[in-house]
This record gives C-alpha cells, structure tokens and sequence, in this order.
C-alpha cells in the first residue's frame, strides 16, 4: 500500500518545514504556513 501525504491540521512553521527534510520527487515551498508541492515531470531532460 503505498504511502499517502496527510494535510497537517495547523500552518506549518519554519522550523516544521524544515523538519520534513527534501521531498523527493518534485518540489516543495511553504507558502504562509502552507505546504506546496509540484511533481517533477517525467521523461523530460534539461539540456542545451
């Protein structure tokens, strides 16, 4: 079963958001207390 993100039930502080550690695939950014997330697109390459 895989593992499902639970939305805390209070703004997180920084040093909560700090807690969590990296978030691994994609991005994260607090946000007033809000966690956002963005997943990192798949089969894509950044190169020039």
């Amino acid at each position: 079963m895989p593992i499902r993100p639970v939305a805390p039930l209070h703004l997180l502080t920084v040093a909560e958001y700090l807690a969590i550690g990296e978030i691994e695939p994609g991005y994260s950014e607090l946000v007033e207390g809000r966690l956002l997330m963005s997943p990192t697109p798949r089969g894509t390459t950044l190169t020039r």
